[in-house]
């Protein structure tokens, strides 16, 4: 069961921020439903069994922790990021345990339209896939996905806006027939984003139990925040000093995104789109729970302790930061490739 304190209560607003939009004529109900069913589903005995049954489909290999000793004598845990991951299964779960047979997802991600589309062949549900414009051009990707049983649309984010994930639902239309499966916390009516966090932060609560500890430090590279979000939500309330790690931004703005009031970046890269961040991840930055670093970051960030240990440009940056903010002895950061 999972005796999760989060688990419980699941937040229409993070701050300033949250899962509605500013639209107020359209039904209080469909804006505000009743989760008492669905926290009831989420810590039930069942859902935990599901659950695992499903992530040992789509991660039979777990999540494992790699350790390396610095120079400086810091002692850094490196751990793949794979909230994505576990939200997707616990999302296929909560499916499977309402009694819906067709199940939606949108996404720029191909290893989670791939996973998404082995879960639901093995697990008897129905998938519809909307692909980013990116992957639409996959045609080895399409084939595969077909192959396994997916309504494929490869077509929609081409002719129109490249948001996948967008057309499941819109706020003034009534409920799809389908269970819609966010994969980032940073879109949808309430209670998709509360929920989505919640699923993601399953991966914190078994990274920890793999370290065996709370780390003096964590810190992610982020791009939505939903990475940070699944990480942090073990962490929260902790002695554990908690950091997100950006490329150097440029603009920042408020958004609403398919029902959620929440920031845009722009990055200094021109070729980056803008990126919609996850409404609870900024509360927590607001609130001074988790540190911001490196969106402001003009000159180079020093990686060399870090070079043999074959980390990804981002993860070694991540860490570098934590490292230079934090003195820390002791710090987790996920890799991100």
């Amino acid at each position: 069961m999972l005796k999760y304190s989060y688990t419980t209560n699941l937040s229409i607003c993070f701050g300033d921020f949250g899962g509605n939009d500013c639209v107020n004529d359209f039904d209080f109900n469909r804006k505000n439903p009743d989760t008492s069913k669905i926290e009831k589903i989420i810590i039930s005995d069942e859902f935990e069994k599901e659950f695992r049954n499903i992530l040992s489909t789509i991660l039979p290999e777990g999540i494992s922790v790699k350790t390396h000793g610095m120079k400086g004598g810091q002692t850094l845990y490196v751990v793949p990021a794979k909230a994505k991951v576990y939200n997707l299964a616990a999302q296929l779960t909560f499916a499977k345990l309402v009694g819906e047979k067709k199940v939606f997802v949108g996404t720029y991600l191909k290893n989670i339209a791939l996973l998404a589309a082995q879960a639901c062949k093995a697990h008897d549900l129905s998938l519809i896939v909307k692909l980013s414009r990116v992957l639409c051009s996959d045609a080895d990707l399409v084939k595969d996905l077909k192959a396994l049983g997916a309504e494929v649309d490869d077509t929609t984010c081409i002719q129109y806006f490249d948001l996948p994930y967008a057309y499941s639902e819109e706020p003034f239309v009534s409920k799809p027939e389908f269970h819609v499966a966010p994969i980032e916390a940073n879109y949808g009516l309430y209670p998709k984003p509360a929920i989505t966090g919640l699923f993601a932060g399953i991966f914190g609560m078994d990274v920890l139990a793999q370290l065996g500890k709370t780390p003096e430090c964590c810190v992610v590279p982020i791009t939505t925040g939903t990475e940070a979000i699944g990480t942090f939500k073990a962490l929260l309330n902790t002695t554990c000093k908690l950091a997100t790690a950006e490329e150097l931004i440029a603009q920042e703005f408020h958004l609403i995104d398919t029902g959620t009031y929440t920031l845009s970046t722009r990055s200094s890269n021109k070729e980056q789109d803008n990126t919609t961040l996850c409404p609870e991840l900024v509360s927590w930055w607001r609130t001074a729970k988790v540190m911001r670093l490196g969106c402001d970051r003009i000159y180079p960030v020093d990686t060399s302790l870090l070079n043999s240990f074959n980390l990804s440009l981002l993860t070694a940056r991540a860490a570098a930061l934590a490292i230079e903010a934090t003195h820390c002895k002791e710090i987790l950061v996920l890799e991100v490739k």
